[in-house]
Formats: structure tokens, sequence, C-alpha cells
């Protein structure tokens, strides 16, 4: 409201006329990330950076992301490194016992991308 009337406040002044209209911002703080050094003993780094394998079915990656869509579902995307295919699925749960087709799915190397609900 302020900007279409071209008035100039800065976060200091915001934060105090809402704490005056009793109002609170519902946007999340900053998340800090922690800096790695040293990789962890306890995983063992089996790629150890080669994302180039020689032959498909060797190395897939599973990225499991919250996303929103008029709803909060999980986007989980499976994708074989050689062939640069991709299954993904989109649940509105996210359990271990639905998710036996990461690793007992039938994936082949000609695969086209799909997508299923």
């Amino acid at each position: 409201m302020l900007h279409k009337k071209d008035i100039t406040v800065g976060c200091f002044k915001v934060r105090q006329l809402m704490n005056e209209a009793e109002l609170c911002s519902k946007q999340s703080g900053a998340h800090s990330y922690k800096i790695r050094t040293t990789e962890r003993p306890d995983i063992p780094n089996k790629l150890a950076w080669d994302f180039k394998p020689v032959q498909p079915n060797q190395v897939w990656t599973v990225n499991i992301t919250y996303i929103w869509v008029g709803k909060w579902v999980y986007l989980i995307v499976v994708t074989d490194l050689y062939a640069r295919v991709m299954e993904c699925r989109i649940k509105r749960m996210l359990h271990w016992s639905s998710m036996h087709w990461i690793w007992f799915g039938d994936y082949t190397a000609n695969r086209r991308v799909s997508c299923s609900i």
C-alpha cells in the first residue's frame, strides 16, 4: 500500500508499524547451512565425484522435494545418470512402504520420462 502511494520506508519502520497494528510476518527467517570441511566417514563416497557411468543401471539418483501445486505434495524423481532417463511420482504423503517402486521398479535405458500421480 505504501509503495502505491510512493512512500518509501525501511524495514525498521515497517516493523514498528506492524507492531503497532499487532501484525506478525508469516515469512520464515533465513536458513544458514553448515559448511562441511571434511566428508563424513560413516557415509562412504562410492561415486568419488564421477557422475559419468559407462553403462546403464550403474548409478541412480533420487530427489525428494516438497512442492506447492494448490496443495503440498512430494515430488519424487529417480534418474539413471548414464541414460538420463527419469521416473517421477507425486505423492500427498510420503511413506517408505509406498516407495517400493524406487527399489524394485523395472528401469531400463530406453524408458522415456514419465510422471504419475
